[in-house]
Order: C-alpha cells, then structure tokens, then sequence
C-alpha cells in the first residue's frame, strides 16, 4: 500500500459532511480520491469542504475506475443494503454508519460475502469510541474488572413512523446503545428479558431490557423516544466504584478514595472542543484507517455489528409485553 490510503466517499449528507469526512480530511495519512453523490449540491458542498478531486454520478463506476483502498459509504438505512452488497462483493473494505442493514437476513448475506472476500470493514456505531466513555471504563477497570452496567440512549422525538415506516426505532438510532451494552459485556449473552411498548404514541418507542452475559457480567438498557429530552446515559460499576456519564456532556467516577467523585466534560476527555473527535468519530475512523494498512479487522467490524442486530432482535422476542 502507498504512503496515503486512498478513500472514495459514497453520500454527503449531513453525518458525512459534519462527522465522518472532516475526521480523514484531518488525516495525514489519508487520501481523499473521489465522491458519489445523486444530490448535485451536496457533491458540490462536499467538494468545496474537502477537495474532492474527482465526482462520479454511479458509484460503481467510481471505484471501478478509482480502486481506492477503501470505501466509505454513508446514507439513509433504507438505501444501504445494494450499495454495501455491490462493494463487498468486489472486495471492497467499507466502512458504512449504523444500522448494518434492514433486517437480520439482509446483515446475514452482508457477513457472508465478507466471510468469503475477507473485506475489512466497520460499522459507525462510535458511541463506544467516545473518549469520555473510554476514559471512564479505564477509570473503573483500573481497580478490576466491571461487572454491572447500563446504557440508555432517550429521545424527545417526534410520535410516529421512523424514516416514514422504512425501519423502527430501536433497529437504527437505539441501536448505538444496544452496540455499547455487548462492548461493556466482552462477552456472548446468555439470556435476555425485555419489555417493548408504545404507551401513548402510535408506535414502538419504550424498549428496556436485562441482559445476562456468559462472564457473569449484567447489563440493562433503556430507550425512549418519547421523553423530555435527548440524554445518553452510562453507568458502570467495578470493584467498589462507579462511573456515571451523560455521554455527549460530562462524566463523573467515584470509589473509595474519591468520594467527591473525578469528573470530566467530553471535550477535556477528548483533549478538544471540535465535535467529531469529543464524540469519538475521529478515533473510530483512526481505527478503520489503522486497519486497513494493517490488514486487521476493526473492533467494529460488520460482523461484530451484525450481533448488534441480533441482540436488537431477541429484545423484540423475548419481550414481556
């Protein structure tokens, strides 16, 4: 591989333009070669805000004639499946945001075909990459490991259908906590119960859970989308110790010796005040582009995001309700 890994860029949204492509531009090491974007203004913006060489109407055709070292691919869930299986399929490494796909056996054929090509890929579930929540695991693993933890990711959206019915709730954005819970539990869960419900809106939108995993470690998870505000929560506790965190604002970890608790905004976490790094989308890409020179796959990777959906998924099967 060249000095620079070479990266074409599919969709400039809004999470790609603000997120994720300001993250490599960052990136000494890191080559933006092309962009595909169906959206003329958004190629437009996209190439006046990072320099895009080179802009192709078909994707296909872009990284058929580019054969970049990698692909990013960023757009609404609903349109992601074909994309991801066309690059897969010619060997593409790929990284993509959350959710993995629609339905379980849309991510099933996806694992297939990186199990047969050996892509490197990622999925963008960064939440787990936050450096306030990493600083906060370390605080608490410091003294042994964890061994409870919950996670809670709860919205004041909008009653109704989400993405206009094209998938749930939980599956897409409430998946990010879902992902957080299996990276705190290390480890296969061993049973699930849950309870999922609508109360007073017209769909799904309050999903809780208690999840048992194989190292006798317990987790719970909590999201509504129906609540007064938006508030990430995290709270881990270890051996005599505790940190709680409102992940995208300040965390706090307390034991024996620190009654008073150490508390740290995300930005000092970070060691920066620009967005995309306190929120951890600058150091998952960093692992992404690390892994692609490596040949390594990603913590991260499509098919550890592919248990995200099938943990998403026993949440709906064993619920009580």
């Amino acid at each position: 591989m060249a000095d620079k890994v070479r990266i074409c860029c599919i969709g400039c949204g809004g999470m790609a333009s603000s997120q994720h492509y300001p993250s490599l531009a960052e990136m000494q090491d890191v080559e933006l070669v092309a962009l595909s974007e169906l959206d003329e203004a958004k190629m437009q913006a996209g190439v006046e805000k990072f320099g895009f060489p080179k802009t192709y109407a078909d994707y296909r055709e872009m990284v058929e004639t580019e054969k970049p070292d990698a692909v990013y691919a960023l757009m609404p869930p609903m349109h992601i499946f074909p994309v991801l299986e066309y690059l897969l399929s010619h060997g593409h490494n790929t990284f993509t945001e959350k959710p993995p796909a629609l339905t379980l056996y849309q991510g099933r054929v996806l694992v297939d075909l990186i199990e047969k090509n050996g892509n490197i890929t990622m999925v963008g579930y960064q939440r787990k990459w936050v450096p306030l929540v990493r600083k906060m695991r370390e605080l608490v693993e410091e003294r042994g490991p964890l061994d409870q933890f919950t996670v809670g990711f709860h919205k004041n959206g909008a009653a109704g259908l989400y993405y206009g019915g094209a998938i749930d709730v939980l599956t897409c954005d409430a998946s990010h906590m879902v992902d957080c819970l299996l990276w705190l539990g290390g480890s296969d869960p061993v049973d699930v119960v849950s309870a999922v419900r609508n109360s007073t809106t017209d769909s799904n939108c309050k999903y809780n859970a208690l999840v048992a995993f194989e190292d006798d470690r317990t987790g719970f998870f909590s999201a509504n989308w129906n609540s007064g505000t938006r508030y990430l929560e995290l709270e881990i506790h270890g051996n005599g110790c505790v940190a709680r965190s409102d992940v995208e604002n300040t965390g706090t970890y307390y034991d024996r010796d620190h009654p008073a608790g150490i508390t740290l905004t995300a930005q000092e976490a970070a060691g920066s005040d620009v967005g995309y790094r306190a929120m951890g989308f600058f150091d998952q890409s960093r692992h992404f582009i690390d892994c692609v020179k490596s040949g390594e796959q990603p913590v991260g990777s499509y098919p550890s995001a592919y248990k995200t959906m099938e943990l998403v998924e026993a949440f709906y099967a064993n619920s009580m309700i």
